[in-house]
Order: C-alpha cells, then sequence, then structure tokens
C-alpha cells in the first residue's frame, strides 16, 4: 500500500497504523480526505448529515422562484399598458429556462466530492 502525508486538517489524520482515519472519516481515500457516506466535514472529524444542512439550499431556491414570479407579474403588468404580451411570455419562458438550469447545476454540484476551504466550508 501507499502512505500518504495528512495535509490541510491534522485532525483528520490521529495517527497509528495506516488508514486509521479520524471519526467518520474514510480510510480508503487519499489522506483521510473524504468523510463516509451521509456525513459531512466538520472540522477533522465528520458528522452525520441533518435536514438544517440543505436550509441555504432551499431558501436561495425559494428566492430564485419568487423573484421569477415578481419579474414575471412586473412585466404583465406594465405590458398591459402596452398591449404586448408576447414579450412578458418571453420573459416568462426565459425566466423558467434559468430557473430548470440552475436547478440541474444545483444537482451536479450535490453530486462533486469537493472539500471546500474556509469560508466556503463554513456555509
Amino acid at each position: 500500500g501507499e502512505i500518504f502525508e495528512c495535509f490541510g486538517s491534522k485532525e483528520r489524520c490521529p495517527g497509528g497504523m495506516p488508514g486509521t482515519c479520524a471519526s467518520g472519516r474514510d480510510p480508503e481515500s487519499v489522506a483521510c480526505g473524504a468523510c463516509l457516506g451521509g456525513m459531512r466535514p466538520d472540522g477533522g472529524t465528520c458528522v452525520a448529515c441533518s435536514s438544517t444542512d440543505y436550509v441555504l439550499l432551499v431558501v436561495l431556491c425559494t428566492l430564485i422562484v419568487v423573484c421569477t414570479g415578481g419579474v414575471h407579474i412586473f412585466l404583465v403588468v406594465t405590458d398591459q399598458a402596452s398591449a404586448n404580451q408576447r414579450s412578458s411570455l418571453f420573459t416568462a419562458a426565459l425566466s423558467l429556462g434559468h430557473l430548470i438550469t440552475c436547478a440541474q447545476l444545483f444537482s451536479i454540484m450535490q453530486q462533486l466530492q469537493i472539500n471546500w476551504a474556509d469560508p466556503f466550508q463554513v456555509l
């Protein structure tokens, strides 16, 4: 086997026999860099994921939907005065396309195994 030097947070590698990692860390990953399934990094160890980990994502998605709807309502109200419904329908279609693209990007990012460093780790 190979032995790698522990980098980043030294708490990930408590020392001992090769393959010894901190609590919740995957001993099969290089230098204990990954967490076991269903866990997230918390300093040097890994803790179980909870529903509060997704609050920011839910808030962001809700904000995107509300803003898209608000823009559409604004355009419908302003376009009624000018009787130009095609532009508001086109704008709504573009907004829906952006919403779908954002949802796809979030699902891709969720599948990536990225060890975020500060300040992104605390988000």
